[in-house]
């Protein structure tokens, strides 16, 4: 009897859960834009599957089987605690679509597409549809995905989750790797947030110790942090509350200072924040700071030295390989003189400081976190070749071009990202960057022993003796 008395109870707390949603769903007809009609549909449905026996109560509840509750019948509340809300709704990418599970769910493999059982259909947010893909076998049809989603990119959706889901960690990076680099990348923020740590190798990484207050605004660099973070407001979107901003920006110092104070040879370098706020928008303070621990160490290692001799001798790589690709616009450049000092904020900020849409800066990091760390200069080269016909067309004055050249990247919804991004690796692959280390430093020289002659030019000028009559 009590067994008995147990159950029922189950069965009501599954009643009143019910009824709960079928009146939720009646508040967010407006909403939705839902017919009186297809809320029936949806009525008739639960009723189907309550008269069927399903064991499945409403789409934004985790359905327990026959077997949880029989292992958990000598304590009802305990199973009951097991059901939670699994549906969180993103504004960003909250959308429409369906999926069935599988009633037997251990015959059910993500590399199987087909339906063998059609048993629940349900609404939910992508972030939702994602989370479960990882965490569980469900079956889902390709054509009921969003309609945000294009053929390929639904295709390449599919990819991305049975590489998460490979359990050789070493075919699982290599292969999503490769996505990162393919058209469009990882496609999705939802998806980025569980690929970045992944391929940085830093998803299995404990929580660090955490610098004190004291610690932090002792360091050398905390004040030069500080400057640069309250300059960051463009970088947030713009519906972004004051309040909420401005402990963005709090986590954003400490997640710097953390890294500064991990790596006591680092050298804080403007424009490291824009590459940090992105990462800390994306993944959150916890998981952005072993994510950006990573980089730093790898991809941004030469940009933190103490000098910048390594970054202007990687600059070098840009007037090298236009020469060799396009000789009449290298002849243009060099006579004006313009140099490499116009992409500096490109490359150190992976272009992060200069774009607006964050779609497109996040596309980026995709594909510059899973190749070589000099594919943004690779890149840079793609765009002043692409971009040729316009430069020459300027009259052949530094100031004129130099603007010319900064504001490349002003039609942001126009600009072929795609196109460059595979022209880049196209160029490192043929002008490796280790062949070009020779010529790198005897143009680094040469740049060098011209400003020492300007400095000593300036200092003759200025201290030039007067000649007294």
């Amino acid at each position: 009897m009590d067994q008995l008395n147990k159950h029922i109870q189950l069965d009501d707390h599954k009643s009143e859960l019910k009824k709960d949603t079928k009146s939720d769903r009646q508040e967010e007809i407006k909403g939705d834009n839902l017919s009186l009609d297809d809320i029936k549909e949806e009525d008739k449905l639960d009723d189907l599957k309550e008269s069927s026996g399903d064991s499945s109560i409403d789409s934004n509840i985790e359905i327990l089987n026959q077997d949880e509750i029989d292992e958990n019948k000598e304590n009802v509340i305990e199973v009951e605690n097991k059901i939670k809300i699994t549906v969180e709704r993103n504004d960003s990418y909250s959308q429409s679509m369906f999926l069935d599970r599988s009633l037997d769910r251990s015959k059910t493999s993500i590399d199987d597409l087909s339906f063998s059982q059609k048993t629940l259909i349900k609404s939910c947010s992508l972030r939702s549809l994602i989370t479960e893909l990882v965490n569980d076998e469900i079956m889902i049809d390709k054509s009921e995905l969003s309609k945000d989603l294009d053929e390929s990119q639904k295709e390449k959706f599919f990819q991305i989750i049975r590489a998460i889901k490979q359990e050789d960690n070493d075919k699982k990076v290599e292969q999503l790797k490769e996505l990162c680099i393919t058209d469009q990348g990882l496609i999705l923020s939802d998806l980025r947030r569980i690929v970045w740590p992944i391929i940085t190798n830093s998803h299995h990484i404990n929580p660090n110790h955490q610098p004190d207050h004291e610690t932090i605004i002792n360091h050398p660099m905390y004040n030069q942090v500080i400057q640069d973070v309250n300059r960051t407001i463009k970088r947030f979107p713009p519906s972004i509350e004051k309040e909420e901003r401005l402990s963005k920006e709090k986590q954003l110092t400490d997640l710097i200072m953390r890294i500064l104070i991990e790596n006591p040879r680092f050298y804080y370098y403007q424009g490291y924040h824009d590459i940090c706020i992105t990462f800390l928008l994306l993944l959150g303070e916890e998981k952005a700071f072993h994510v950006v621990n990573k980089v730093s160490n790898t991809h941004l290692s030469q940009f933190m030295e103490e000098t910048m001799n390594s970054t202007q001798l990687l600059l070098e790589i840009i007037p090298i390989v236009i020469e060799r690709e396009d000789r009449e616009l290298s002849q243009f450049l060099n006579r004006i003189e313009v140099g490499t000092i116009f992409s500096l904020s490109w490359i150190l900020t992976w272009f992060s400081h200069i774009l607006v849409n964050n779609r497109n800066v996040e596309r980026l990091f995709d594909i510059f976190l899973a190749t070589d760390f000099r594919l943004p200069v690779y890149f840079t080269i793609s765009i002043l070749l692409h971009h040729r016909e316009i430069i020459l067309s300027k009259e052949q004055d530094m100031a004129i071009v130099f603007q010319c050249l900064i504001g490349l990247l002003d039609e942001e919804d126009e600009f072929p990202f795609e196109l460059l991004l595979r022209q880049g690796l196209e160029l490192m692959d043929k002008h490796r960057p280790e062949t070009l280390l020779s010529e790198q430093k005897r143009r680094m020289s040469i740049q060098q022993k011209k400003e020492e002659d300007l400095r000593s030019e300036y200092w003759m000028k200025k201290n030039k003796p007067i000649c007294l009559m």
